[in-house]
């Protein structure tokens, strides 16, 4: 069973892309940046932008997502104030320890 919160939210693919994001940038940071933003800049469809950036997030990759984010908002049209709110309201709520 898989326990990701994201995971209803993309598809296998989409984590599949960023996992050979992270693959093929073997731990270089700025490569992997450079990786997403090559990718960003082909994608044509704001849902698959988002599912991209939903896949990013859901692995922890902040900075990845945020460059999908910002693609996403670019299609749809909206700056970047909405798509922050955006991010806010699919991520999970912080557990208390």
């Amino acid at each position: 069973m898989n326990t990701n919160y994201y995971s209803n939210y993309f598809e296998a693919k989409d984590a599949m892309r960023i996992a050979d994001i992270v693959r093929k940038s073997n731990g270089v940071a700025e490569k992997a940046l450079q990786l997403t933003g090559n990718m960003a800049k082909a994608i044509t469809k704001s849902d698959k932008a988002l599912r991209r950036a939903r896949a990013a997030e859901d692995v922890n990759l902040h900075e990845l997502a945020a460059i999908f984010f910002a693609r996403y908002a670019e299609l749809i049209g909206v700056g970047s104030v909405e798509v922050r709110r955006m991010r806010r309201s699919v991520r999970p709520a912080r557990r208390a320890a």
